[in-house]
């Protein structure tokens, strides 16, 4: 599960992008991202996630199991996924 949050992100000449295990305390917008793309999806028509899936406790879950990661633009969050590495 991915999505972008582009909205905060600040328009500048060079980005600087990293990957990086998310934090207990990055749980909250990484929630935020996801239900943003939960709209978007409604909006277009389809649905990849349900209302119940992936909820908080699920966010929490990966971060918490290592699972979770964050895509940072210039330092600022911009996107959320889960990884299962085989």
């Amino acid at each position: 599960m991915a999505y972008f949050n582009w909205r905060k992100i600040q328009k500048e000449k060079y980005t600087m992008n990293t990957l990086e295990m998310a934090e207990k305390e990055d749980a909250g917008l990484c929630y935020e991202i996801i239900n943003s793309g939960r709209c978007f999806q409604q909006e277009q028509g389809f649905m990849q996630w349900t209302n119940e899936y992936p909820d908080q406790a699920t966010i929490r879950e990966d971060i918490l199991s290592k699972k979770g990661f964050v895509i940072k633009v210039n330092g600022i969050i911009a996107a959320y996924f889960r990884k299962e590495w085989i």
